[in-house]
């Protein structure tokens, strides 16, 4: 696994996962649709599961004590990871060793053979002779690529008009189908190491789209901007050519001079700046960067100016990299103090080296500067929690990350977990309740409740609201042990929404509740009373006595 999974663990939790997969307690994993279930051995066999997509992990659970009882990941889970880990390690070492292998027949082929090798496999494969151009376009076939610039233009010319501009409202449509034509014609291109043919194709479609006076409605072309860089950002990877590195650089700064949104124009500045990392590109990155500091400066409009502190901070880290004399960087920055952003930098660096007092210091300064950003504000509450951790500050830690929560992620659950991590189980049950009674945002509270599993005072919470779509969302982990308490919820919650509603649709989602509620023990009771007063209380509501004569 290419992510950093651990970080989902305490590190104690890890030691001991540890010597379970030394013991060969993972005793079987298979793979399943949504991820992967395992069995470990402990005092009893444990049943994993690991809800994965990609590099991303969606879920974990274990039927283990530990996790039943404090909802934490655990030993069993970091062991299955483990184990995981070290098979991907082996399928890549297996799969290098084969190619090593395919490598060496390769080199022992007659050019002849190798023609009637291709040709048989053209033949057999239908996708072989798709595969193939992938692999010439660029490389030895001008003809290819032209051929596929020419379907660039076939699409474009189908939603243009006589004037060369996109029909009205077909953008979507227009860049959706380029987009789907490169999505796979690009990854391969640039798996055959045709970086060069790859890097032309984008910047040629993207320079038609400019040419047709494409509107960015919605952020439609910002999107495609994202896309082509993305691709773009592959192709630097690869890095085979320093060429198409500097062919890339002068393409976009030629772009950033033409006439295209300011959006789409902002997105391809900040590419420029996140990558092209030698001094040849730093230097005329300042340059472009000066140029467009010069032009912010001078607008009046707040709102407009909002890229100009984080462009001035840019600039400090370019002449860094530089090497400019250090009293210059020094004046620069004191010149710019007000800025946040620059302020950021130096916060980083601090903390980059441990200095985190002088970090600490930095912070409080900056807190009172910019009391009014609350984006800043966010981010310094998060990184003097960062600090007190590293710091080994646990009561400091602990009161930063409740206050972190409070203040600007009371919908994270996980952040919830991380705190709860920090106290004792005789602690936590006190401190639990403390903080609950600051969460002010309903739905928050009750997903909170739902974690820490407090079923019966997230129903009395959800008695006050008797909003219909919280009922659905925890309906699932209530309705098993409290259907009583759920089924009146619903009957109570129904009464007092059907004087507020109009309109069939409103009605039918009235009626699939009431239908629902059936399911329940004595359900069909209080259905037949609900319905029986709604029909004599909303006699002249057509639709409702439609809906609800259905439901018998």
């Amino acid at each position: 696994m290419k992510f950093d999974w651990e970080g989902y663990f305490l590190p104690y939790i890890l030691e001991r996962a540890q010597k379970c997969v030394r013991e060969h307690r993972v005793k079987s994993i298979q793979r399943t649709k949504a991820g992967y279930e395992a069995t470990v051995q402990g005092e009893k066999e444990y049943h994993v599961v690991i809800e994965k997509e990609k590099d991303k992990i969606n879920n974990m659970n274990c039927n283990c004590f530990y996790v039943k009882k404090r909802g934490k990941y655990c030993k069993h889970m970091a062991a299955v990871l483990y184990e995981l880990e070290t098979e991907e390690k082996l399928k890549e070492e297996k799969r290098q060793s084969n190619l090593y292998e395919v490598k060496d027949i390769i080199s022992k082929m007659s050019r002849k053979e190798m023609q009637n090798f291709l040709y048989t496999t053209a033949k057999e494969f239908p996708n072989f002779d798709k595969e193939l151009r992938f692999f010439t376009v660029g490389h030895n076939s001008r003809e290819e690529l032209e051929r596929q610039k020419q379907e660039i233009d076939q699409m474009i010319f189908k939603y243009t008009d006589c004037y060369g501009l996109v029909y009205d409202q077909t953008e979507y449509l227009l860049i959706g189908e380029i987009e789907a034509f490169f999505q796979e014609r690009i990854n391969r291109m640039i798996g055959h190491g045709n970086e060069k043919a790859a890097a032309e194709l984008i910047t040629y479609s993207f320079e038609q789209l400019s040419k047709i006076g494409i509107e960015d409605r919605g952020g439609v072309f910002l999107e495609f901007t994202n896309f082509c860089t993305y691709n773009l950002e592959q192709i630097l990877k690869q890095k085979q050519d320093s060429e198409i590195e500097k062919q890339i650089y002068e393409w976009i700064q030629k772009i950033i001079t033409e006439e295209i949104p300011e959006t789409v124009k902002e997105r391809l500045y900040d590419f420029i700046m996140e990558h092209f990392k030698e001094i040849m590109f730093l230097e005329r990155k300042l340059i472009l960067l000066n140029e467009k500091i010069e032009r912010e400066e001078r607008i009046q409009e707040t709102s407009k100016k909002r890229k100009l502190g984080s462009d001035l901070a840019k600039r400090l880290q370019i002449m860094e990299q530089l090497s400019f004399p250090e009293k210059e960087c020094t004046d620069y920055r004191m010149k710019f103090w007000n800025v946040p952003e620059i302020r950021q930098m130096e916060i980083r660096k601090q903390m980059e080296k441990g200095e985190y007092t002088e970090a600490e210091k930095l912070i409080t300064e900056s807190i009172k500067m910019d009391q009014n950003l609350l984006e800043c504000q966010e981010k310094y509450s998060r990184q003097l929690a960062e600090i007190y951790w590293k710091q080994g500050k646990r009561s400091d830690y602990q009161r930063q990350l409740i206050e972190y929560f409070l203040n600007y992620h009371q919908d994270s659950v996980e952040l919830w977990r991380k705190i709860r991590t920090t106290f004792s189980e005789e602690k936590w049950e006190k401190e639990r309740e403390k903080i609950l009674q600051e969460i002010h945002l309903p739905y928050c509270r009750y997903q909170i409740m739902a974690e820490e599993k407090m079923f019966l005072s997230l129903i009395e919470e959800l008695k006050k609201e008797k909003i219909l779509e919280f009922l659905d969302q925890y309906e699932r982990v209530l309705k098993r042990k409290f259907p009583e308490e759920m089924l009146r919820l619903y009957a109570d919650c129904l009464v007092c929404t059907i004087s507020k509603i109009k309109g069939r649709e409103k009605y039918r989602e009235i009626a699939a509740h009431l239908e629902k509620m059936k399911n329940y023990p004595g359900g069909s009771k209080i259905v037949d009373e609900i319905t029986a007063d709604w029909k004599k209380r909303y006699r002249n509501r057509k639709a409702l006595i439609e809906e609800l004569e259905k439901l018998e």
